[in-house]
């Protein structure tokens, strides 16, 4: 049985963040930044005090698509493709 060392798993993911990490803020930045005004919104109609489930709700309307997106990237580069931004958004 051939077990997996760990410290080439991180270092693996360590070199694929530090080649791509312009491709993945560009990917997932803007999506980040529209959950964060989607919540300031949401403070200012609903009021600081309110129901904090509002607050998850936003999370989870915006969270899948970034990541969804993301894992769209990692499939792509690890098959040596190199996706368009908005064609993995509108895949995601």
């Amino acid at each position: 049985m051939n077990l997996m060392n760990p410290l080439d798993v991180l270092r693996d993911s360590l070199r694929f963040t530090r080649h791509n990490l312009g491709a993945i803020v560009q990917l997932c930045l803007p999506l980040v930044i529209f959950e964060a005004l989607l919540q300031q919104v949401l403070i200012h109609v609903v009021g600081p005090d309110a129901f904090a489930g509002y607050s998850v709700v936003v999370g989870l309307l915006v969270y899948p698509l970034y990541t969804g997106a993301l894992i769209l990237f990692l499939d792509a580069r690890t098959r040596g493709e190199s996706p368009r931004t908005q064609d993995l958004w509108a895949m995601a």
